[in-house]
């Protein structure tokens, strides 16, 4: 008695917001050089992993994998059970365009 009890729409919505604000901001939480997540992105992807296993008990496996190797292909596969893939796709790109962005403006003031 007393337990908050979290419908799974709300998870769904929770994790959909995660899923967007870690690939949108790919500069913030991936290694520029292996594309890797960085433990601010990390904390991101378990508070994912936490509410994907809410969801999709069954995925255990895919999101154990994605913690073992927080690479841009698992959190890739990942996201696509939230969001469709051209949805993903769209994300990443922005992610890695807004990146490359900052990188060029910031070399252009030196």
């Amino acid at each position: 008695m007393g337990q908050f009890l979290v419908s799974e729409e709300s998870s769904k919505k929770f994790a959909v917001s995660l899923v967007k604000k870690l690939l949108q901001n790919y500069s913030s939480f991936f290694d520029k050089k292996n594309a890797v997540l960085n433990s601010d992105g990390r904390r991101i992807l378990n508070d994912i992993i936490r509410e994907c296993l809410k969801i999709f008990p069954e995925r255990h496996e895919l999101c154990k994998n994605a913690r073992r190797e927080p690479t841009l292909k698992n959190i890739r596969k990942l996201a696509e059970l939230f969001l469709p893939p051209s949805d993903v796709d769209e994300l990443i790109h922005e992610g890695v365009s807004a990146s490359w962005i900052r990188k060029r403006k910031i070399r252009r003031k030196k």
